[in-house]
């Protein structure tokens, strides 16, 4: 699958693209909240400043995927690789990253408010100057999340 097919799929009322392989997907400022992208394989797509709200990446494959700028607003992000990915400024707010394997990640001036990252691996993560406010820090992974 493309990223065109994507987004037309969705535009005709298909949400459910589970397993889906979207390798280096070009999906910039496209709007898709609700999107359920669980267990796929996104390494190196782009989706900056894209609408991802509610979006449900439960155990996706995200190593070095773009959001910066993103809105990611309540998205499920349990379980999920995102090795070196760069979340710079994206709204994380209220998302669940349970169980995130955040090594090397760039999450600079990212909204991390309300957002639940126990047993996150966060080694090496760049978190400066983003919003951890009433954030869940329980239990930070030791090692990495499997």
């Amino acid at each position: 699958m493309d990223a065109n097919d994507l987004v037309q799929q969705y535009e005709q009322g298909r949400f459910n693209f589970a397993e889906a392989s979207l390798v280096r997907a070009v999906l910039v400022g496209v709007t898709m909240p609700k999107l359920n992208l669980c267990r796929a394989n996104l390494q190196q797509a782009n989706l900056s400043r894209s609408n991802l709200e509610d979006a449900d990446f439960y155990k996706a494959i995200l190593e070095k995927v773009n959001f910066s700028h993103a809105q990611l607003h309540a998205a499920k992000l349990k379980r999920v690789r995102l090795q070196d990915g760069n979340l710079t400024a994206a709204d994380l707010s209220q998302a669940d990253l349970t169980g995130a394997f955040l090594q090397g990640a760039c999450l600079l001036n990212a909204d991390l408010s309300h957002a639940n990252l126990s047993q996150a691996y966060v080694r090496a993560a760049n978190l400066y100057q983003a919003n951890l406010t009433d954030a869940d820090l329980y239990k930070q992974e030791p090692s990495p999340a499997s």
